[in-house]
Order: structure tokens, then C-alpha cells, then sequence
């Protein structure tokens, strides 16, 4: 509980830090949505590559706009990663182990959008993510390159506050409508990162 009142904690520093730079006092709200691959490594011992897996992200803050160029803000949002089975590769096929994972993350990050040149948009967003990940795994074992049935099974679950940070660029369809493609960071042990495209949409 500690950990996501901190989250939460930061969210409101970002919202007020960002106010304080804006010029103008009014403000518009936005939700978001985006979709893309997520790639993470795996904490097991027995596995040799990283974890892919399709996510969604979903966010909602609030931006101000100092000047026509500059839009400044904070946003809350949320990544569902896709729960995926896995064989990572090993010599002998008795050595073969299979795992699932699972993993949710929730930020809060101040933003940042620089409008430059043909309509397009350079944006980046620094904050703070809480990552839960569960998996589970099994290993099966050989002898003498055959079978004998036994298995190893390793199975957890842990939650972190880690550093993230994203960079992007995007384009307003409309005036309430904003397309965009970004690339986000977690500075963790399990080095996390997504790539994703999606939309805005800015009310009022």
C-alpha cells in the first residue's frame, strides 16, 4: 500500500511542478490509449532470453500550454502485458524448461511536447513505475542425455518502484486528436522497454 500512495504522491508533485511552469492557467484533461510489444528479461535462472509480449497502456493527466509550441503536463497510466509460455532453447530436449509470466506497471510522469516543423510533435515523459511481475517455471532434467523424469519448479512474484522514461514523437489529426509513437524505459534489473503507437484524445 506504501508503495502505490508514493506513486500516487508523485503523480500530484509532477501535476504541480508542470502548473508552475505553464503561463496560461487554464488546463485540458486527456486519456490515452496505446498498444505494442513490451520486452523484458526474466529473473529464472534456467532461462537464456528476455520475456516479448504484446501490452497496452492507458493513461489520463492533464496538460497546460505556455506558448503555441510548448505543451507541459502529468499523466497517470497503466501497461497490461500479455501473460506468455515460453521453451528457451537448450542442447539436449530433456533440458527444455517452460515458463509464464505475467506483468502490470503503473507510472507517473510529467510530460513534456515540442511542436517543430511539417505539423509534427518531439515529446518526452520521465517519472516513476511500480512493476509486478509473477512467473512460474519448470525444467525438466536429463541423465546420461536421457529422461528420468524429475523436474526442477520455480515459481514467484515481486513488485518494484523503479526510475522510467519515455521519448516519442506524434501529430494532431485534429485539434482533440493526437497520433503518436513512443519508446519507454524502466531502469530496473529486468530491463524493461516498449515500443508503442497510439492515440490522444484532449478534451477541450
Amino acid at each position: 500500500m506504501q508503495k502505490f500512495s508514493l506513486l500516487f504522491l508523485i503523480a500530484l508533485l509532477n501535476v504541480s511542478s508542470s502548473f508552475s511552469y505553464a503561463k496560461e492557467k487554464t488546463a485540458s484533461s486527456f486519456i490515452s490509449m496505446q498498444t505494442g510489444v513490451y520486452h523484458y528479461s526474466l529473473p529464472e535462472i534456467y532461462a537464456l532470453f528476455g520475456e516479448n509480449g504484446a501490452t497496452v497502456r492507458m493513461a489520463a493527466g492533464k496538460l497546460w500550454q505556455p506558448n503555441s509550441r510548448l505543451k507541459v503536463g502529468a499523466e497517470v497510466g497503466m501497461h497490461l502485458i500479455s501473460g506468455n509460455n515460453g521453451v528457451p532453447f537448450y542442447l539436449f530436449r530433456c533440458q527444455e524448461g517452460r515458463y509464464k509470466t505475467k506483468r502490470y506497471t503503473l507510472d507517473a510522469m510529467s510530460f513534456a511536447e515540442l511542436k517543430t516543423f511539417w505539423g509534427l510533435h518531439l515529446f518526452a515523459n520521465a517519472g516513476a513505475s511500480y512493476s509486478h511481475s509473477t512467473y512460474s517455471q519448470i525444467k525438466f532434467d536429463e541423465c546420461l542425455f536421457f529422461c528420468d523424469g524429475s523436474y526442477t519448479s520455480i515459481s514467484g512474484s515481486y513488485g518494484k518502484i523503479v526510475p522510467k522514461l519515455g521519448l516519442g514523437m506524434s501529430t494532431d489529426l485534429t485539434p482533440t486528436i493526437n497520433l503518436n509513437m513512443a519508446i519507454q524505459h524502466e531502469f530496473s534489473a529486468e530491463d524493461a522497454s516498449a515500443f508503442l503507437i497510439g492515440i490522444r484524445y484532449n478534451f477541450g
